[in-house]
């Protein structure tokens, strides 16, 4: 999301502590592999009829694209945003793309077939600010960087409930880009490379699973060069039932499938 001063985060991030999110009963493999545009700031990711969904941030880049796998690199459409706003997370509703951005409680709305602009909406959070975006059918579910999620009227853009999100029972906060799968929001915990499997009516996390070894560290010292190359892109295709993983500025974008323990 932000850009802050490197040293700082750094030491945050080795400083988390992510082992008590971790859960052995999660498993997943990596089926495929893309070429994904290390120039994109992706912020969300979704999938819809064929067509995998980008949304990208930074202040005069924030835009919104549709590709078709496997090669990502030949946009078919794209939509850029007014330059004064960041690009946060996207969902489809239907034939329509619902997009946010970061803190102008501003979102828009596209034509998912073409992207042609259908209209903007104002929208409020707990924070003031929107992060992840997804559809679960009925609601757009919604993060704001702190541990709620919020459910929103998908016409009126208003908040209908929101939960706190919890682990062990305790707060998850930085929840980032999301996305609805088997009854549950999968979440991007920002700055990690964990996403918690959430139950939608209680706020408890199932599972906590770390993709870490997805794209191991080592490899990323090598290839990466910014601080914010972190991941966060969840797509899921409900056809294959896999999932697409990316992150801002990642080379690649990985096919996988999870096998989870069933509740």
């Amino acid at each position: 999301m932000l850009e802050l001063d490197v040293e700082p985060l750094r030491s945050w991030q080795k400083g988390f502590d992510t082992s008590r999110y971790t859960s052995p009963s999660l498993q997943y493999e990596v089926i495929e592999v893309y070429r994904h545009d290390a120039w994109a700031f992706t912020q969300g990711l979704d999938w819809s009829n064929g067509f995998l969904y980008e949304g990208t941030g930074s202040c005069g880049k924030s835009k919104s694209e549709a590709s078709r796998l496997p090669t990502m690199s030949r946009v078919l459409l794209r939509r850029q945003l007014p330059d004064k706003y960041f690009g946060e997370g996207m969902a489809v509703v239907n034939d329509t793309i619902h997009q946010l951005t970061w803190h102008h409680n501003r979102g828009f709305i596209w034509n998912a077939t073409t992207l042609e602009p259908l209209g903007s909406f104002d929208f409020k959070t707990s924070t003031g600010e929107g992060w992840g975006l997804t559809w679960n059918g009925q609601h757009l579910i919604v993060s704001d960087g702190s541990s709620t999620l919020h459910f929103w009227d998908p016409v009126t853009h208003k908040t209908v409930r929101k939960i706190q999100v919890k682990h062990k029972g305790r707060p998850v906060d930085n929840l980032d880009e999301l996305e609805f799968a088997h009854g549950h929001v999968l979440a991007n915990i920002w700055l990690t490379d964990l996403i918690a499997r959430i139950d939608p009516h209680t706020g408890e996390v199932m599972h906590m699973l770390d993709f870490s070894s997805i794209y191991p560290q080592i490899v990323r010292d090598n290839e990466l060069t910014s601080i914010d190359a972190v991941l966060n892109g969840i797509a899921y295709d409900p056809r294959e039932d896999v999932l697409y993983i990316t992150g801002k500025l990642w080379p690649r974008l990985y096919k996988v499938r999870l096998f989870l323990t069933r509740h």
